[in-house]
């Protein structure tokens, strides 16, 4: 049964929702404040229950939280200004730069929204800077709680819970390919400091690396006829294969030039392919290979999530446990937010972050 809507006048309707409009959040708090007073501590029990999946503790010890933020911290800090962000964004902040409906953030009657995404967060605190006080570089490290009121059931990963902490870094830059493939390289080799020191702790037997060019992801996907949107609708599904599902002939990933020269199609972009391979390394891939000797690093051809939520670059560390599982322990690429607010195109960010949930669970703290 859906929930039954207040039937409002359009004239009423339309003085609610503009941005020009006071009345709304006047009219909310003044109703919010008179159904308070009709809550008697008895409900609240009930009303805890009901979306307990909201309001129920992290099912991690904090202390182990707390570990893994201070390595994270402890790691980047050389290179990142580590920063505690607020609890709440201004209201909107989510849906105006990203696809993500407003449906999905919990939203206040005081024109602000919980924190859904800390990267978000922090690429506005970087706008800010940039218009506010001038400041050019900008490099920031989180570690966050955050707050999504989507439901991460039918079939996705059974890790996922509706609040958790993340680690993220962001990086500023003007859009000149040196400052983005330097700050590229200095995120990564970052992020593979990180995974290096809480290796010991997870059982890690592998660390891939995974970069992604969008506009090449795509251009395989409309030669082979392959739909965007049922894509859109499988990212968190761990059980869907693009390439099998539509008999693209090609590897998931690209290690080497030799991987290129196996692939048996006339393909116009079989040429992309290797352009973007010759591209990433070496800008990308041999600055970090000689330091970071046992980690894979990839051309990714196979990728599902993301495609619309970073602009045309983007990576996943990819971690393979001793046990034989995998999981893609960071996710990130470079986005137009700052670019957005600031209405000046050139303006990029790289950001990228990392789920505590789930390593959490298997991490054999110290204490």
């Amino acid at each position: 049964m859906g929930i039954e809507k207040i039937e409002l006048t359009p004239n009423d309707y339309n003085a609610l929702t503009t941005n020009s409009s006071k009345k709304f959040n006047s009219t909310m708090i003044d109703i919010f404040n008179e159904r308070s007073k009709g809550i008697s501590p008895s409900t609240l029990l009930d009303n805890y229950q009901n979306k307990h999946s909201l309001y129920q503790p992290a099912k991690i010890d904090p202390r182990i939280y707390n570990e893994i933020s201070n390595i994270f911290f402890d790691t980047v800090c050389n290179d990142f200004e580590c920063i505690e962000l607020s609890p709440i964004n201004p209201f909107g902040l989510n849906a105006s730069l990203t696809a993500t409906s407003q449906n999905n953030v919990l939203s206040s009657v005081r024109n602000s929204e919980v924190v859904s995404d800390s990267s978000i967060s922090m690429a506005l605190e970087c706008a800010y800077r940039i218009k506010k006080l001038k400041v050019d570089k900008i490099n920031l490290a989180s570690s966050t709680r955050i707050l999504r009121t989507q439901n991460y059931g039918n079939g996705k990963k059974a890790h996922w819970s509706q609040h958790f902490r993340a680690c993220s870094l962001v990086s500023s830059f003007r859009n000149t390919s040196n400052n983005m493939f330097q700050l590229l390289q200095l995120q990564l080799d970052n992020w593979l400091n990180v995974i290096e020191k809480l290796k010991e702790n997870l059982d890690i037997e592998q660390i891939n690396l995974n970069l992604c060019f969008i506009p090449l992801v795509k251009e395989i996907f409309q030669t082979h006829g392959i739909d965007l949107d049922n894509i859109l609708c499988n990212t968190v599904n761990p059980n869907y294969n693009i390439f099998e599902k539509y008999g693209v002939q090609l590897p998931n990933n690209i290690e080497s030039e030799r991987d290129i020269d196996l692939i048996r199609t006339t393909k116009d972009y079989l040429l992309s392919i290797r352009n973007v391979y010759n591209i990433f390394y070496s800008n990308v891939i041999i600055l970090l290979k000689n330091k970071h000797e046992k980690v894979k690093f990839n051309l990714q051809l196979n990728r599902k999530s993301g495609l619309t939520y970073y602009d045309n670059i983007c990576y996943e560390i990819e971690v393979v446990f001793k046990d034989g599982k995998s999981l893609v322990l960071i996710d990130g690429g470079i986005n137009d937010w700052i670019g957005k607010i600031l209405s000046d195109s050139k303006e990029k960010c790289i950001t990228s972050g990392m789920g505590l949930e789930y390593i959490g669970k298997v991490y054999k703290k110290r204490l």
